[in-house]
């Protein structure tokens, strides 16, 4: 006869894919997210200095060119499911507050 599961490791094991199957229902609308603010802040703020505008493709390809080569390497504990869904809402927080304060700076920009 199999040994059940303990309550405790019962609860953790569906916590980790609650929260896994989240993170990656969030992923794609993330990247898309960040990557549509990429580009409009590129908009904003570079195609007035004479470079092309960049869609939402070109942005993910820039994103990842800049995260492959100037990330911070350090060494972290084990994140849990939670904390990476954490961290996902606060890449799109902190996407939408870039957003909004570009808006506001982008008044200053002149064309």
């Amino acid at each position: 006869m199999p040994t059940p599961i303990p309550p405790a490791d019962r609860d953790d094991a569906v916590e980790k894919v609650v929260f896994g199957l989240i993170a990656i229902a969030l992923a794609v609308p993330l990247i898309l997210w960040r990557a549509w603010v990429f580009a409009v802040l590129w908009r904003w703020f570079v195609v007035p200095l004479g470079f092309d505008p960049v869609g939402v493709a070109h942005a993910i390809g820039l994103m990842l060119i800049v995260g492959a080569f100037f990330r911070r390497r350090t060494k972290e504990p084990e994140k849990s499911a939670r904390q990476h869904v954490r961290e996902m809402l606060e890449s799109a927080a902190l996407a939408t507050m870039a957003l909004g304060v570009g808006w506001i700076a982008s008044a200053w920009v002149v064309a």
